[in-house]
């Protein structure tokens, strides 16, 4: 039971960090046109994660027992996946979009394609365990 509070509690730290970095790269696309055709894709599938994580939060505030069992690849996931996301503040906060930094994407064309990738790969084990708590 501990687990699953402390991942319902992960879940909903994570759901703000994406919220934070998502409003910030919509921040950015207004200042840089420049930035790579794979931004737009990035920010689309930040949204799609956010929904997803409140998915997660909700079906895990209903302590749904078929979840408790995927507390560990859950808890992985959740884990790797707010890592990432930190990361990704870092060259979207604030303090970063000054000056000659504001008008330069933060990340570069094989960056967003790795995030994209990342992101797939969690969005796809997080819906596999709320497929599996529907069934």
């Amino acid at each position: 039971m501990a687990e699953l509070v402390g991942l319902i509690a992960s879940v909903g730290s994570l759901a703000e960090l994406t919220l934070s970095v998502f409003t910030s790269l919509y921040r950015y696309y207004g200042d840089v046109k420049s930035g790579p055709t794979a931004s737009a894709d990035l920010r689309n599938e930040l949204g799609v994660m956010l929904n997803v994580i409140d998915h997660l939060k909700e079906s895990l505030k209903s302590d749904t027992p078929s979840l408790q069992v995927y507390c560990n690849v859950l808890g992985g996931a959740v884990a790797e996946l707010t890592w990432m996301i930190k990361e990704m503040e870092k060259r979207v906060a604030a303090e970063k979009a000054k000056g000659i930094n504001r008008l330069k994407w933060p990340f570069s064309k094989s960056e967003n394609e790795e995030f994209l990738t990342r992101i797939e790969r969690y969005k796809g084990t997080i819906n596999l365990a709320l497929n599996k708590e529907q069934m």
